[in-house]
């Protein structure tokens, strides 16, 4: 797999990877979560909030799975409130 690395665009930091939806579908995410949580994790890509990359920019699959359970219980609690 090729390394994922930050770049900067127009003042916002961007994640890119051969593909971080693959990623997160191979650890179980759908298709529509992956979609949703790709732009949660550019956000993060800051640094402080992404559970502190390696200097490589990558997050861990252990990060990604963790992710993938907080995005579904983040939005079964938005469902809730609907």
């Amino acid at each position: 797999m090729e390394p994922r690395h930050w770049t900067i665009i127009d003042g916002y930091q961007h994640y890119h990877c051969n593909n971080i939806e693959a990623d997160l579908c191979r650890l179980g995410a759908t298709a529509r979560e992956a979609d949703g949580l790709t732009d949660i994790l550019h956000f993060e890509g800051w640094g402080e909030l992404a559970g502190d990359p390696d200097p490589s920019g990558r997050f861990s699959d252990d990060y990604l799975k963790y992710k993938i359970l907080w995005y579904r219980d983040f939005r079964a609690q938005d469902a809730e409130v609907r």
